[in-house]
C-alpha cells in the first residue's frame, strides 16, 4: 500500500511507483501480513517509497514466522513467484501458493499448458466453491525446482506443483472485455473512412491505410480476429490549368483532368473460429506451490487463493475511514513508524469486530437489516467494521449534577444496537454498567 507524504530528506518518502496513479508526490510503502481466515494483521511494516516489492517478501515472511512458526501457508501475489523467494520459503519448511508472474520462459510454458488443456491433452477436474458451485476446471503439472544463490554454498531442491485452472467468472469477465473491444475495433476502423471534406483524412496510399488498421487492431488488442478489406476510389475531376477565373477576356482558360486516389475501408470481417479459439483461452492462470497433494487438493488450494482479498481489509481501514493514515503529515521516520504502529492496534480491533458479527451471523444463519443508514432495508451478513461502530453512534450518556449527587443515565438501546452486543458477543446490560460505573466515581465535574 503506497502512502503519500512530506519528504525530509533522507525518509522512507520517496518517488516510486504509485498504485494511487500519482508519480508526481512522495511516498511511503506498507506492506502487511494477515491471519486467514479471520484477516488480523499479523506484522505493518514501513519501507521506502521507491523500494521493490519483490524483495520484501522473505523480510516479512521472518518476522510472521516468529509468531506463527514455520509450519503455515503463505499465500502471496504475483510479485511472490521470483523463484529466489519460492526457494526460502521452502527451505524455511513453510508452503507457498502464488499465481506465476507471465515473464521469461513461464510465459512460453503457460502457452503449452493451456493448449494442452484446451485441446484435450489432458483430463481436467472441476473446481468448486465453499457453497458447492462449479468455478472453473484445472488440472497440474509437478516438475523439480532448484535454485542455487551465488552467496550462498547451499543449493535448494524440491518439488513443485503447477496449477493450470481456468475461473469460469474470470473467463466471463474477460470475453466480455474482449467483445467490447471488438465492437470498439470496428468502429474505429469504419471511422477511417467515415466522411469526406474537411476534418476527415484522406488515405492516399494503401500502405497508410493499412498502417492505420493495424494500428487500431494493436490498440485493442484483436490482431487476428479482425480482418479489412482495402478499397481503392478513383475520381477524376477537370480544374483550370492557369490560376484565376473565367473572365471576358479570357472566358475559356486551359483545363486540365486530376485523378484522385482514395483508399478506404470496404469490408472487416470478423473470424469467428479464431475468436472462438481465442475465448476458449481466457480465463487461464498458472499457479506453483510446494504443499503435497495428500493435504492440499487441487480444490483446497484454489478456496485458499480465493480467500486472498482478506488482507485489502486491512489497507482500506488504513487509508480510508475511520483511521485515515493517507495522507501522512509527518516528515520523521521514526513518527511515522509510531504512527503505524499505533493505527495497526486499530485495524486489529476493527478486524476482530467485523470478523466475530459476521461469524455469529454465519453460525446463527440470519442476516441483519438496518445497519446501514443510507439502505435501511439491505440485509447483510457480514457488515464493515465502520458500519458496526456508526450504528452506535446516536448512543447518549446524560450527565446530571444535583448538590453533591451525580446521576449518569444511558439512553436505552434501539434493536440494532441490541442485536450488535448480542452479535459481538457483549452483555446486554454493558451500557448501562458503564453508566453505574460513572456515577459512583464520577471523574468529570468539578465545582461551578
Amino acid at each position: 500500500m503506497a502512502v503519500h507524504g512530506s519528504d525530509d530528506g533522507g525518509s522512507v518518502i520517496a518517488y516510486g511507483y504509485s498504485k494511487d496513479h500519482r508519480p508526481d508526490l512522495r511516498q511511503c510503502k506498507v506492506l502487511m501480513a494477515t491471519l486467514d481466515p479471520l484477516g488480523m494483521p499479523l506484522l505493518t511494516q514501513l519501507v521506502a517509497g521507491n523500494s521493490s516489492e519483490d524483495g520484501c517478501y522473505v523480510p516479512a515472511y521472518e518476522e510472521a514466522i516468529k509468531t506463527t512458526g514455520t509450519d503455515i501457508m503463505v499465500i502471496g501475489d504475483s510479485k511472490m513467484s521470483a523463484l529466489a523467494t519460492r526457494a526460502h520459503l521452502h527451505s524455511g519448511g513453510s508452503r507457498y501458493l502464488t499465481p506465476l508472474a507471465m515473464v521469461g520462459k513461464t510465459k512460453e510454458d503457460r502457452e503449452h499448458w493451456v493448449n494442452a488443456a484446451v485441446t484435450g491433452t489432458v483430463s481436467l477436474t472441476r473446481v468448486h466453491s465453499a457453497s458447492a458451485d462449479a468455478t472453473g476446471r484445472g488440472y497440474e503439472v509437478v516438475r523439480e525446482q532448484t535454485y542455487h544463490d551465488d552467496d550462498s554454498p547451499v543449493t535448494v531442491n524440491w518439488q513443485e506443483r503447477v496449477l493450470v485452472l481456468q475461473s469460469e467468472e474470470y473467463a466471463q469477465a474477460q470475453e466480455t472485455g474482449l467483445r467490447q473491444r471488438l465492437t470498439t475495433a470496428r468502429t474505429h476502423l469504419t471511422a477511417l473512412t467515415a466522411g469526406k471534406g474537411k476534418g476527415h483524412r484522406r488515405y492516399t496510399t494503401a500502405e497508410a491505410l493499412h498502417e492505420a488498421c493495424q494500428s487500431i487492431l494493436e490498440k485493442h488488442e484483436v490482431v487476428g480476429l479482425l480482418t479489412v478489406t482495402l478499397e481503392c476510389e478513383r475520381q477524376t475531376r477537370t480544374v483550370n490549368a492557369q490560376r484565376g477565373r473565367p473572365s471576358k477576356h479570357n472566358p475559356h482558360p486551359p483545363q486540365r483532368l486530376i485523378e484522385e486516389v482514395r483508399y478506404t475501408v470496404s469490408k472487416i470481417h470478423l473470424d469467428s473460429q479464431a475468436l472462438a479459439a481465442r475465448i476458449a483461452r481466457l480465463g487461464w492462470r498458472a499457479y506453483a506451490t510446494n504443499a503435497p497433494a495428500t493435504a492440499w487438493s487441487l480444490n483446497d488450494v484454489v478456496l485458499a487463493y480465493r480467500g486472498e482479498w482478506r488482507i485489502e481489509h486491512g489497507f482500506h481501514l488504513l487509508k480510508g475511514s475511520p483511521l485515515s493514515l493517507a495522507p501522512v503529515y509527518l516528515t520523521k521516520t521514526e513518527h511515522m513508524r509510531g504512527l503505524l504502529c499505533l493505527l495497526s492496534l486499530a485495524v486489529r480491533a476493527l478486524t476482530l469486530i467485523r470478523y466475530t458479527v459476521s461469524q455469529s451471523l454465519h453460525h446463527a444463519d440470519e442476516t441483519l437489516t438496518g445497519i446501514s443508514p443510507v439502505y435501511p432495508h439491505v440485509k447483510t451478513t457480514s457488515p464493515s467494521a465502520a458500519m458496526i461502530l456508526g450504528a452506535f453512534a446516536s448512543l447518549t450518556l446524560a450527565f446530571v449534577q444535583h448538590a453533591d449527587q451525580y446521576f449518569v443515565h444511558v439512553f436505552p438501546l434501539n434493536t440494532i444496537q441490541r442485536r450488535l452486543l448480542a452479535l459481538l458477543p457483549l452483555p446486554a446490560d454493558l451500557y448501562q454498567r458503564i453508566a453505574d460505573m460513572l456515577t459512583s466515581h464520577p471523574p468529570f465535574f468539578s465545582e461551578a
